[in-house]
């Protein structure tokens, strides 16, 4: 009988490729934090382990304020900036219209703000409705707006989290790739669709332009002693329109790049893209990240998971797999059970796996069928390694 491990060394493990002594249960369950317990933060992650047992993955973004993708944001970091707010209301939506000015001239973008805990979620987002980039100028300007990671980023609330969950669970840096709340807020994806065919020129600014602000501020984080890194895709995925062909002439070579520097510090690299995957599975293993999620099944995604598995082999460990809506939401407790159980079947007995969901567990989500899920993880985690 192998010897117990901490959920930390458990999931370390399974994200590098090594021995566990059952497979990691680590689904994805902050916005059902939030709407249960109104907080999603740490000690409330550990809080709910200790009613559910499971391997909770805490994950945080550097301390860099990320003007693109927040509505309101402080400004202190430089003085180059001068930001001015105009606020009117349509409904129960809030629009907020922002004026950047810059040394380099001025940046304006609109965006529509709804209201929490109601019609539209626990947290929903802002939609932009104007976007900060309209020209090939206003990427000059908007070098003065993004923080300087060298000189503003600190992962001092990260580390005081990270001695908060200690061995109880797993903390990951979480970072955006270049599409990200980045280039996607800034242009907005259906302008760089467009860019791609009319001005590919002003798409490979754009690109060129983010590319390189992550890869800096990746470094930082590597120079600054991270090691675990949780990293979004989803605006490049293909449910959101990209097609193959783009994905692999201009997003899988950003992705191999990001992952090559991780890895050069030996730090780990969770790739997260929570929509269909299973025509571009194959480029996503041949960079090498060290685990592959949310591996979403049918109707939302497109995952085989046996196909998927076999794909994987030992190369990438495979996170996710069980439905949050109709398994998880809207499901019996057969269904989540035997969900659990196949997903287990299939993919444990290498040991490169760990059991989560296809996003977080949302509001609405019935008790049993968290507890079913919690439950059969914990029951069949070691059978079929």
């Amino acid at each position: 009988m192998k010897k117990e491990m901490t959920s930390r060394q458990r999931q370390i493990n399974a994200i590098r490729g090594k021995e566990v002594d059952r497979i990691p249960c680590s689904p994805r369950i902050g916005a059902y934090l939030k709407s249960r317990y109104l907080s999603q933060d740490v000690e409330t992650v550990i809080n709910f382990n200790k009613i559910y047992k499971h391997d909770p993955v805490y994950q945080m973004m550097p301390g860099l304020v990320n003007p693109v993708d927040s509505v309101y944001f402080d400004s202190s970091y430089t003085k180059d900036i001068k930001v001015d707010y105009k606020e009117t209301a349509n409904g129960d939506m809030k629009i907020v219209e922002r004026t950047i000015s810059t040394p380099a001239g001025k940046l304006k973008d609109i965006i529509h703000v709804p209201p929490s805990n109601g019609k539209y979620g626990v947290s929903p987002n802002p939609v932009k409705r104007e976007f900060l980039i309209k020209d090939a100028s206003d990427i000059e300007k908007l070098r003065y707006v993004l923080p300087d990671p060298k000189k503003h980023l600190n992962l001092v609330n990260f580390n005081e989290t990270e001695d908060k969950l200690k061995n109880e669970g797993l903390t990951q840096l979480f970072l955006r790739s270049p599409l990200d709340h980045l280039a996607g807020d800034a242009r907005g994806i259906e302008n760089l669709m467009i860019d791609y065919y009319d001005d590919r020129e002003l798409f490979d600014k754009i690109m060129d332009f983010f590319t390189q602000y992550v890869m800096d501020t990746t470094k930082v984080c590597l120079e600054k002693g991270a090691v675990n890194f949780f990293v979004s895709w989803y605006y490049s995925s293909l449910s959101t329109g990209w097609s193959p062909e783009i994905l692999r002439q201009k997003f899988i070579p950003v992705l191999r790049k990001h992952i090559d520097l991780i890895h050069s510090y030996d730090a780990t690299y969770d790739f997260y893209d929570d929509g269909k995957m299973m025509d571009i599975l194959e480029d996503y293993i041949s960079c090498k990240p060290d685990v592959i999620e949310t591996l979403t099944p049918p109707t939302v995604g497109d995952i085989d998971l046996v196909k998927a598995k076999k794909l994987a082999g030992d190369k990438v460990t495979l996170k996710g797999y069980v439905d949050i809506i109709y398994v998880m939401q809207k499901g019996t407790e057969k269904q989540v059970r035997d969900t659990v159980i196949d997903a287990l079947s299939i993919c444990a007995p290498n040991g490169r796996f760990i059991l989560g969901s296809s996003d977080s567990f949302r509001e609405g989500t019935p008790e049993i069928n968290i507890k079913t899920y919690f439950d059969t993880a914990m029951e069949y985690g070691s059978r079929f390694l």
